[in-house]
């Protein structure tokens, strides 16, 4: 009821004002995949955005990334929204044809884990994450927590961003430097969501 009019709001104001990330604590059974996923679709059902992924949605283990898929996939029956669930019980060229071609996407939502996500950032040509609008950290405690994979840090070096609006004096200019050629963000609004979130201001930085 709350977040989800929040995240399509937030998301209308003009660039170079960046659509702020959220943390949500939410007890298991309570919504939090519908609460994030209806707006996704949403937006990118009004958004269209041709060979681009506009959404990755990380979780921990693969059993929770294909019950989050089937809600994406009932959600996207019947609109030309296309979701994908990356996993290694598919031969691994098969999922690169699925999710990539040349230089373009051909899903507009990824749903996956650490390490199957790394696979592709490395060994799929031309892959991409630059467009990308939402990245959802589900259960982000154990998500977070799978440093091996180290995932988030390989996404950046390969943008080629540092730090991330690690300033306190954000000017005009610091806000467009932001900004792709496209008219994305450089970097994602990011919802993250976990049943047990710390109230720890440092945990969760």
């Amino acid at each position: 009821e709350k977040l989800m009019p929040w995240i399509l709001n937030v998301n209308k104001k003009p660039i170079p004002f960046r659509p702020r990330d959220v943390c949500v604590s939410a007890v298991t059974g309570s919504g939090k995949t519908l609460s994030y996923a209806v707006p996704i679709v949403q937006y990118i059902t009004e958004h269209m955005r041709e060979g681009k992924i506009s959404a990755l949605i990380m979780l921990p283990v693969f059993e929770l990334a294909s019950q989050v898929a089937q809600v994406f996939d009932k959600l996207c029956n019947n609109l030309k929204v296309r979701s994908l669930l990356l996993s290694k019980n598919r031969d691994f060229r098969v999922e690169q044809n699925l999710l990539w071609d040349g230089n373009t996407a051909k899903v507009d939502i990824v749903i996956c884990t650490g390490g199957r996500l790394v696979e592709h950032l490395f060994y799929t040509e031309n892959f991409s994450l630059k467009s990308l609008k939402f990245l959802v950290f589900d259960e982000a405690d154990h998500a977070m927590s799978q440093v091996h994979n180290d995932w988030y840090r390989h996404r950046l070096q390969l943008l080629g961003i540092n730090n991330e609006l690690q300033s306190n004096r954000l000017s005009y200019r610091d806000l467009i430097s932001l900004v792709n050629d496209d008219g994305n963000f450089k970097i994602p609004q990011k919802l993250l969501f976990s049943a047990t979130l710390s109230q720890d201001p440092e945990k969760i930085s």
